[in-house]
């Protein structure tokens, strides 16, 4: 396809071109003097130059959404160009590799900041025009354009059918269809509080599940967002993936809270990854101990969560029961206030009283001497079993509560 813009203005070859990815691709392909193709993050062909050529729908369809080759030869292609995206770079070059690539100009398209596909120039016959690298840029940047219209309507439809799958109940077969899986593909959700970042999260988590690992599809709540991971291998492992969408929300936000729901082994059974990610996040709200990490999976607070619904159970069988923090009740709010504090930080650090006198920032015998003073008008002796796991379900309660 080099030399045909010999003789050629560039404006003539964009003149009758749609506003779509293929215009996109043949209005650049007549500049640049070479072929160009658009894939998605998973390496999917959205668009091609056809140089207005005809081309039949069985043709088309054969081969949009076609994969990159996952033969070894082609991997230090795409290993290469992942390396250079998460690097940063916008615009790069690959050289000719024989048999199996010519010459490629790269651009990586992004959406806010995050790699939504990118765009390759291939030198063909001709070399391509000397500035190929600014073309390339430019292009990338209407594609970003172009794609996130078409991603406009694209995530409503995904959110519909988020909301579908986080339900019990649902139509598994249509929804393996419509997300190109298997029924029985391994699925996973998280549950994220961020305070503003929704939005944020949810492109960089669209970008970490990138390079075809997983189906991604998210679901934005008044204070809550909801990641649901699909598989698109039934044997791949999800816990990686998961690992690096925790490092990019923290990233983002380092105080966002994250509730990682178990895999599943098939779509009809996301809602119970769900109501796990749900509880753990509720969990970790509550300030207890895991809640300095950021996240919790639901093997690390299964007791705690126990726990807080036996608590929540309780008020209908209140009568006759002693909650030992009715003891402080006579006390002046401020004095309550500071026996609360030193109790919830001793139990939250597994009686550790230096490391709780540290995170109340006070002297570890101030700490003691205040412990010892609220036990006391508690009257528990924290040798007493009994009533050293009634003081925890009551500060459990006063948690909860707060």
């Amino acid at each position: 396809m080099g030399g045909i813009m010999d003789g050629m203005e560039p404006s003539e070859s964009a003149a009758a071109e749609p506003l779509d990815l293929f215009g996109l691709c043949n209005h650049l392909a007549w500049e640049v003097g070479g072929p160009v193709l658009i894939h998605d993050t998973s390496w999917r062909v959205l668009a091609y130059s056809t140089l207005r050529q005809e081309i039949d729908e069985g043709r088309l369809q054969a081969i949009l959404r076609r994969e990159v080759p996952r033969e070894h030869r082609f991997l230090g292609y795409r290993q290469a160009t992942e390396s250079r995206f998460d690097s940063g770079d916008e615009v790069f070059e690959l050289p000719a590799y024989p048999s199996v690539q010519a010459r490629r100009v790269v651009a990586a398209i992004r959406v806010h900041g995050v790699v939504v596909g990118s765009l390759w120039i291939a030198e063909s016959s001709g070399l391509l025009h000397p500035d190929v690298f600014d073309m390339a840029r430019a292009g990338a940047k209407q594609a970003a354009a172009l794609l996130q219209l078409d991603d406009d309507f694209r995530s409503r439809e995904d959110e519909a059918v988020a909301a579908l799958i986080l339900q019990e109940g649902h139509d598994e077969r249509f929804l393996a269809r419509y997300l190109q899986v298997s029924p029985r593909s391994r699925c996973r959700v998280l549950a994220v509080a961020s305070h503003g970042a929704q939005d944020r999260i949810a492109a960089a988590a669209a970008a970490t599940s990138m390079h075809g690992q997983v189906r991604l599809l998210t679901q934005s709540g008044p204070d809550r967002l909801h990641l649901i991971l699909v598989a698109r291998d039934a044997e791949r492992p999800l816990t990686p993936v998961v690992k690096a969408l925790l490092n990019a929300i923290h990233s983002i936000d380092p105080q966002a809270r994250v509730g990682i729901g178990d895999s599943v082994s098939r779509l009809a059974d996301v809602h119970r990854s769900r109501f796990q990610a749900d509880d753990i996040l509720e969990h970790l709200r509550q300030g207890t101990s895991m809640s300095a990490r950021g996240y919790a999976t639901w093997a690390d607070v299964r007791h705690g969560v126990s726990l807080e619904r036996i608590v929540r159970a309780a008020p209908w069988m209140t009568g006759g029961i002693h909650w030992p923090l009715q003891s402080l009740q006579g006390l002046e709010a401020e004095d309550r206030a500071e026996a609360l504090g030193v109790l919830h930080a001793y139990f939250d650090t597994n009686t550790n009283a230096a490391e709780a006198a540290r995170r109340l920032g006070l002297h570890p015998n101030t700490f003691r001497y205040r412990l010892s003073r609220a036990l006391e008008l508690l009257g528990i002796d924290l040798e007493d079993r009994e009533a050293r796991l009634m003081l925890e379900l009551d500060l459990l309660r006063d948690r909860l509560d707060s």
